[in-house]
């Protein structure tokens, strides 16, 4: 990974975030008292509300639109995720809702069953479902804006949500996601590639090619900046340092082509640092549920 000082680096992004910096955060509890737990996690331009529900006896949950759950482990208590998307398009003009909806359909239900496991594991690794054997905890995942960074921001909206609901927890969870992105450098007739990582990617970041820098970045003494193309989208998940730590899921993706050994395992510790870092963030942010953990 290339160092702070790398152009690529040092680039200042349309929000005007650093690619080191994550977007602004809003947390929301007890927005549904009608459910044991809930809450409403915004970062930049990405919303999830969510909802808890019991646990409760096995069998057909509360608000669970009908649909029949069954615990299949009688020792630990059944957790079920759903996620919906909203009906309506987020705000940002044609545009952006035309790229929500190629995003919809590129991801499609593959997408959503990735984000349900990814928000499942969270849950098994922070809930004491041991405590609650022949029952089922199930949660509902409502998208309201998809403004990039949808899977990490699903998994701190539902750890917000179980502090909410004041279920034993044995840790707190916090994911953060990363595009590496790829920037040439023209000095006369040498074209040198710069890489660099950058967090909480928005939903025109996380595009193959989303920016030209030239006319932002001009030429000077023969040196000029060429398009930026974000070559893979990353999601990390922590644990929280104070009661133990470490990597719960880490997914690398690829935005177009399959990944080269070069975009593979090389710069993973690198990665896992800035990530680990970037999680402390929302850690912090955690803090205000007030909810103490067990």
């Amino acid at each position: 990974m290339e160092s702070d000082s790398s152009p690529v680096a040092q680039f200042i992004r349309r929000d005007g975030r650093r690619p080191t910096e994550i977007r602004g955060k809003e947390l929301r509890l007890s927005e549904l008292p009608q459910f044991g737990g809930s809450s409403v996690y915004a970062q930049g331009g990405t919303t999830v509300l969510v909802a808890v529900h019991g646990p409760s006896a096995s069998g057909m949950q509360e608000g669970g639109g009908g649909s029949n759950y069954y615990c299949r482990d009688q020792d630990r208590c059944e957790v079920v995720i759903r996620i919906n998307p909203t009906s309506f398009p987020a705000a940002g003009g044609a545009q952006r809702v035309i790229q929500q909806e190629r995003r919809r359909a590129e991801m499609g239900e593959k997408y959503a069953v990735f984000v349900s496991q990814l928000c499942l594991n969270a849950v098994h690794c922070a809930f004491m479902a041991e405590r609650f054997p022949k029952m089922c905890l199930s949660l509902d995942l409502i998208v309201l804006q998809d403004g990039g960074s949808l899977a990490a921001v699903c998994v701190n909206a539902v750890m917000a949500a179980l502090l909410d609901s004041g279920l034993p927890c044995r840790t707190t969870i916090a994911a953060v996601c990363l595009a590496e992105v790829e920037g040439q450098l023209r000095q006369g007739k040498t074209v040198e590639t710069k890489t660099s990582y950058w967090l909480d990617p928005t939903v025109e970041e996380e595009d193959s090619l989303f920016e030209e820098i030239n006319d932002l970045h001009p030429s000077q003494s023969g040196t000029s900046y060429g398009p930026l193309q974000t070559v893979s989208t990353s999601v990390c998940v922590f644990a929280n340092p104070n009661s133990g730590g470490g990597l719960v899921a880490y997914h690398q993706r690829p935005v177009k082509a399959p990944l080269t050994p070069a975009h593979g395992a090389s710069d993973r510790t690198a990665v896992l640092e800035l990530a680990e870092k970037a999680c402390h963030v929302i850690f912090d942010t955690f803090r205000c549920c007030n909810v103490p953990l067990e």
